[in-house]
């Protein structure tokens, strides 16, 4: 399709089959701690979140949004439709606890859940947790987020120099990823972490967030042309090996498992790496266009579907079993189950519209 990236379609599923990588390497933790080999895949699986919002943020900034069509076509359609379809999700999720983690389920915990107020641990639970809650949907109210606010960056990202742009998402990661990284280390070693001044203290993973959608639409800008793709992909490397050896170093001398946020440097300079490969990736054939698109269609419902069918398989399949093999499985079945699930019912227009936003 003319003036499509379809190489951005294939980094769009690439990103979510990487989300259910790293959900399904994550329940072994046992062997992550045990294997350095395992704990790289999990770590590096992590930048399928990171590729998502660079994507969203390349793809979507690049928009008109000065005009009052505009506007309300942003909010009163893409978001009004987009908060539907997580709703919908949020109270499937909701009931699907009620049977399977017997969680008891209020009027006013229903309300809570659907408003997103959460006060658990937004961390995926292990799959035997019976605290199931929405833990692997709270990416849903991130987007919104950065959907609330869509407007504003592109209309200020358009009026600002590029300079000027660059040094906006520097800032923006230095507080959002660079400080959490340090923290990471230092709580790690038993050291107060490294914080803002209290007047100047916000969510600093509200703003790694938007600083990786920034980050996507300043590197469509060409800023990484000059650099050879083998050169980014041995720094990439080099940091992300230094901080699996680093992480398995920590994990041996303490016994216990250490981990990384999403916003971690390493995490985030082998996302910028992946990120620039496809967007330079040219695809050509018609046949992989129409594969690349599908696939990319299928995304969100893969997202979906695939915690639930983690879970399921853990109970009824592999309970008690941890082992690498395993954990594959955990990633294979869920994924083709899941696309197979939204081929099919991609063919049913009002679940293609309602539930997977197609």
């Amino acid at each position: 399709m003319k003036g499509r990236f379809v190489s951005f379609d294939a980094l769009r599923f690439l990103a979510i089959v990487l989300v259910v990588l790293q959900h399904a390497v994550y329940n072994y933790s046992g062997e992550v701690q045990s294997s350095g080999v395992v704990l790289g895949l999990y770590m590096s699986a992590k930048i399928g979140l990171v590729l998502f919002i660079m994507l969203s943020g390349c793809l979507l900034l690049d928009r008109d949004y000065t005009t009052t069509e505009s506007i309300k076509k942003h909010y009163f359609v893409r978001m009004k439709n987009m908060f539907i379809t997580f709703s919908l999700w949020v109270l499937i999720w909701d009931f699907f606890n009620v049977w399977f983690a017997h969680r008891g389920l209020s009027i006013g915990l229903l309300i809570k859940d659907l408003f997103w107020i959460q006060t658990t641990n937004s961390v995926p639970a292990p799959l035997n947790s019976t605290q199931v809650g929405w833990n692997y949907l709270w990416y849903m109210p991130l987007i919104l987020f950065l959907y609330l606010i869509l407007p504003y960056l592109s209309v200020s990202l358009r009026e600002l120099p590029h300079l000027a742009s660059r040094m906006l998402t520097t800032g923006l990661l230095v507080v959002g990823s660079i400080l959490p990284t340090v923290n990471s280390l230092r709580w790690w070693d038993g050291k107060a972490g490294i914080e803002l001044n209290q007047w100047l203290s916000i969510d600093k993973f509200g703003v790694w967030a938007v600083a990786v959608f920034v980050l996507g639409f300043v590197i469509k800008r060409d800023i990484l042309k000059k650099y050879n793709l083998l050169f980014l992909w041995g720094v990439a490397i080099v940091i992300q090996t230094l901080a699996v050896l680093w992480t398995n170093y920590l994990i041996d001398l303490h016994h216990r498992m250490f981990d990384f946020r999403f916003s971690s440097v390493n995490t985030l300079v082998l996302s910028v790496v992946v990120f620039e490969t496809f967007r330079r990736i040219k695809i050509q054939s018609e046949f992989w266009t129409k594969c690349f698109m599908q696939l990319s269609r299928m995304a969100f419902g893969v997202y979906v579907l695939h915690r639930p069918i983690q879970f399921l398989l853990t109970r009824y399949v592999f309970e008690g079993q941890k082992s690498l093999g395993v954990a594959m499985l955990q990633f294979v079945i869920p994924l083709g189950v899941s696309v197979l699930l939204v081929y099919l019912l991609n063919k049913v227009d009002i679940v293609k519209k309602w539930l997977f936003m197609n």
